[in-house]
């Protein structure tokens, strides 16, 4: 799917060739493509990602740096069925392209520069964000929000928030999908973002 979304993207690409799982260094780029426009030649590297949260394309963000350090001319691209704008920021800040199947997409290397933004998720998983706002979920929201500095460790946060210790993990991994809290060295769950939990 990423691949043809490339294709339909430079369809006046010459040369065209694809190759996936290629071993790069010590990693396995999940696809790379090489063209020509004009006389230029170009390669791109994908990492195939199946959610586009913010924790998913940080790990593709690594996986993608040490890819590029061994291929210094191509350039990294991630893909997943939907960029979400907050990811969208961290592939930029990193110096990435970003290419989604709702049609969301930022290439810029050499001389292209292809940006499309806005485009709403068009296969949206709302089960998930959902089960953030059913009521025994809320109750460790409310009490992360309660104490939003603290540091907690799971057993703790699940006995304020009167949950057993399987809800309340599974509560604390969707708010780390989405990057809302995040753990300390010594794995105890913090509040990263308050506001944008107050905000969904």
């Amino acid at each position: 799917m990423a691949a043809q979304r490339l294709r339909d993207l430079f369809s006046t690409a010459r040369g065209w060739e694809e190759a996936q799982d290629v071993r790069v260094g010590g990693q396995t780029a999940d696809l790379l493509v090489k063209f020509k426009m004009g006389d230029q030649e170009h390669t791109l590297v994908l990492e195939v990602s199946p959610l586009g949260q913010p924790r998913q394309i940080r790990e593709a963000v690594t996986k993608l740096g040490e890819i590029r350090r061994e291929l210094p001319t191509a350039y990294a691209v991630a893909t997943a069925t939907y960029i979400s704008p907050q990811s969208a920021a961290i592939l930029r800040r990193g110096n990435l392209g970003y290419l989604d199947l709702s049609g969301n997409c930022y290439l810029a290397f050499e001389n292209v520069l292809i940006e499309k933004e806005g485009k709403r998720n068009l296969r949206p998983s709302t089960r998930p964000l959902k089960s953030l706002f059913a009521p025994r979920a809320t109750r460790v929201a409310r009490v992360l929000l309660a104490e939003w500095q603290r540091s907690w460790r799971l057993e703790e946060l699940a006995r304020a928030a009167a949950v057993s210790l399987g809800h309340g993990h599974n509560v604390v991994k969707r708010l780390e999908d989405l990057a809302w809290v995040e753990r300390d060295e010594r794995q105890r769950i913090r509040l990263a973002k308050p506001a944008d939990l107050l905000e969904a």
